[in-house]
């Protein structure tokens, strides 16, 4: 590991898991080097551990595999088994490295796989015995909530670094308590505003976009509502038609048809159009790209499903301006980085914090000429005169902004905006709330009112 030199507060962080016996979670901004870290944490461990060690990796993308298996040269680190795909091509491997693991044959496994693929019954099936000197890393680790780890055999190592920048899972107690049961309390933190501060992330300006919906939405979003309160009163016999009604809800305010318009507004105005990414809902890429095509942009789509090299080829040609604009859908929820980004368009909505933390963080990734960024986010927030419905919406909406707007290069323009929209709903107390009090604040809340 000669050629990796930590910054301070990863040094920190791999100081910190020692410290706490080698359990713990690593709360660190999306960007800050989280592979690094713990990879450092990794092979501190191999040396204090007379040798030996069994390790499993588990990501939540196959695709992150390779973005994992790509820095183990430069921590010494050997081959891996990668536990994904066709199980007669990794279950031979691992049942074998585990049988000589056990014995002293082998020294050192490393495993890698993603979540769906470690909680599968075969792999369950040969990590239940107990293994001395055994590390899981689980990157993602909100993952850990899933039902599957319920009674996973995972519980039987030893080591446990859990990383995320946002470990909670949203709207999930159960999953958030197992989570924080497997890893135990967080370590370490380095939040967003320390990682722009140190400038390890590239600062941002934020412009929120204010959309109305059109009268068939209003109409369609309100009969949904309605009729998701009367649900709401025996909500135990409703729970999956609910469920059903809540994301036809969600896809209303996501695919809100103005968001087109203003957006072709914005990129025409635009003067530089390269590293321009925009990312939509599932079933808008067409839409969009329809819609950009009196502006002659050279414009590429990119979503899973490209494969990685692909994906690759696209990204470079972003980065040298080859591709003026990337249309994206999901990679960001994805962990895939799109650092050349310089302007980004985000059309698809969410109020899941996990979410919109992730998006933003990866847009602002360091990268060569770059030294700010801009995002426009397109909030719905309906000009109309039922306050009950309005509030609905904006619940769902200012959390974002909330959080966007208060790391922000502009943050008091852009709360600005905000306001003069809340006001004469007498919500202005929603933008007085910082992140962690606009959660808590969710929390509290019954999903319709």
């Amino acid at each position: 590991m000669s050629d990796i030199q930590l910054r301070d507060y990863q040094q920190q962080a791999v100081d910190s898991f020692f410290k706490h016996e080698e359990i713990g979670l690593f709360e660190m901004a999306t960007g800050t080097g989280k592979t690094f870290t713990a990879l450092s944490c990794v092979k501190k461990d191999f040396e204090n551990g007379d040798g030996r060690q069994f390790l499993v990796i588990v990501v939540p993308y196959l695709h992150l595999i390779d973005q994992w298996v790509k820095y183990f040269p430069l921590f010494e680190l050997e081959t891996a088994i990668v536990v994904a795909g066709d199980k007669n091509k990794w279950y031979p491997k691992l049942k074998t490295a585990v049988w000589n693991y056990k014995r002293g044959y082998r020294h050192r496994v490393i495993v890698i796989g993603s979540y769906k693929s470690i909680a599968s019954p075969l792999c369950k099936q040969l990590l239940t015995t107990s293994l001395d000197h055994s590390f899981l890393l689980a990157d993602e680790c909100h993952n850990m909530g899933q039902n599957a780890f319920l009674t996973h055999p995972l519980q039987r190592f030893t080591r446990r670094l859990g990383l995320s920048a946002t470990p909670k899972r949203w709207q999930d107690e159960q999953g958030t308590a197992q989570v924080y049961q497997y890893f135990g309390e967080t370590i370490y933190t380095f939040s967003m505003e320390q990682a722009i501060e140190k400038q390890y992330l590239t600062p941002y300006e934020y412009h929120p976009i204010i959309v109305d919906l059109s009268k068939e939405e209003q109409n369609e979003f309100e009969k949904i509502t309605k009729r998701l309160v009367r649900l709401f009163q025996h909500k135990e016999e409703n729970e999956e038609l609910i469920s059903k009604l809540s994301i036809r809800r969600s896809r209303i305010l996501k695919k809100a048809t103005h968001k087109v318009e203003h957006l072709v507004s914005l990129l025409t105005e635009q003067v530089e159009k390269k590293h321009t990414l925009i990312y939509c809902a599932e079933g808008e890429i067409d839409t969009v790209i329809e819609a950009l095509k009196p502006l002659k942009l050279k414009i590429s789509r990119f979503n899973s499903e490209l494969s990685i090299s692909e994906r690759q080829v696209i990204l470079e040609q972003f980065a040298s301006g080859d591709i003026e604009v990337l249309i994206a859908i999901k990679c960001l929820d994805e962990g895939v980085d799109v650092p050349a980004t310089k302007t980004a368009y985000f059309l698809a909505s969410t109020s899941n914090p996990r979410e919109f933390i992730q998006r933003r963080g990866r847009v602002l990734r360091k990268s060569e000429g770059k030294h700010q960024a801009i995002i426009y986010d397109f909030v719905v927030l309906p000009q109309i005169e039922d306050e009950r419905l309005f509030n609905s919406i904006a619940k769902k909406e200012i959390p974002r902004c909330v959080e966007f707007s208060q790391f922000a290069t502009n943050q008091f323009s852009a709360r600005r905006i905000l306001l003069e929209q809340l006001s004469p709903y007498h919500l202005d107390h929603y933008m007085e709330l910082d992140s962690e009090g606009m959660k808590k604040f969710l929390e509290e809340q019954e999903d319709i009112e």
